[in-house]
């Protein structure tokens, strides 16, 4: 049995939910909360304390007034789910900080059984570089973790931030797909060749999708992070999204050359803001990767708001 896009709107509702899911042990569960706070996530978490055959949850609680407190009664009903392999958090704008951050960590480390994550924590500029990092790490020790998408947009992170965030997932090399979400953020050349040395080291990544839009990365930073991506041994389907205007044609120019090295890209997915269908370079750049990149049978460019809004 499977319950989709509940809306909880009070208090009450995590005991009934619990008391409600023991009896049928549901294997899925797709939760959003609106206009909840410390209290109704509390209720929230006794339920799903309740819920230990639970194998795939989505949970959705952006933009409320949720806290270190409500985030650590959430970890505290999560950790009796011992059976999840499939975890998606959406906890955007919230006030978390890094110890909430790293009481997220810590719940990640001990399911034994995730295989696909998907954390997002953008707009939560009180987050640090030790709290990403902390995070970074105790989720590259998730043994089995083939898929994960890690979102922190608009977070003010900058190289450092990269480092500390690559330094930690660089603990598992078992990632098969990657989205990487580092838009609006501080992010200089630096930080780009940081993300493709990453990549390169994932041995066993087939899917790359990497959003750095309205960062700082000019010429050199797309030419270093081009060049890494081609040299990925089994990268087949590369989704990337940067500021095409920053870089102009001789950037795209650049990111032809390297990507057109690949010997095993089969789709590739440019996203930007503006529309880039009809400008020349971009025509020429379709032709080029179709001749150079043996494999690669789908090129597209595609605006940003398709994807993310």
């Amino acid at each position: 049995m499977q319950l989709l896009d509940w809306l909880p709107r009070h208090n009450g509702f995590g005991q009934w939910f619990g008391q409600l899911c023991q009896p049928y042990s549901f294997g899925s569960q797709n939760i959003e909360e609106t206009n909840t706070k410390n209290e109704g996530i509390s209720g929230l978490a006794s339920g799903l304390a309740n819920c230990p055959n639970l194998k795939i949850l989505k949970l959705n609680i952006d933009e409320n007034e949720v806290d270190e407190q409500g985030i650590s009664g959430l970890c505290s009903g999560l950790s009796k789910c011992n059976k999840l392999c499939d975890l998606s958090l959406k906890l955007r704008g919230l006030d978390i900080r890094d110890k909430s951050v790293t009481m997220l960590g810590s719940l990640f480390q001990k399911m034994l059984n995730l295989t696909t994550l998907s954390i997002d924590l953008s707009n939560n500029n009180n987050i640090g570089i030790s709290g990403v990092s902390v995070l970074a790490s105790m989720v590259g020790k998730c043994s089995k973790l083939k898929i994960l998408e890690f979102s922190l947009n608009s977070n003010k992170i900058d190289d450092e931030g990269v480092s500390s965030i690559i330094s930690g997932l660089n603990n598992s090399t078992n990632f098969e797909k990657l989205n990487l979400q580092l838009m609006s953020n501080n992010i200089s050349d630096s930080g780009a060749l940081n993300l493709a040395q990453f990549a390169t080291k994932c041995i066993n990544l087939k899917s790359l999708e990497l959003f750095l839009d309205n960062n700082e990365i000019g010429k050199e930073g797309i030419s270093d992070l081009s060049c890494g991506l081609s040299k990925c041994l089994n990268l087949k389907i590369l989704m990337l999204n940067i500021d095409f205007k920053a870089i102009g044609e001789q950037g795209l120019s650049i990111l032809s050359f390297h990507l057109g090295q690949s010997k095993c890209l089969t789709s590739l997915t440019l996203i930007e803001r503006g529309s880039y269908n009809q400008i020349p370079i971009c025509i020429l750049m379709k032709s080029r990767l179709l001749k150079k990149c043996i494999r690669l049978i789908k090129i597209e460019f595609q605006n940003l708001r398709r994807y993310y809004y």
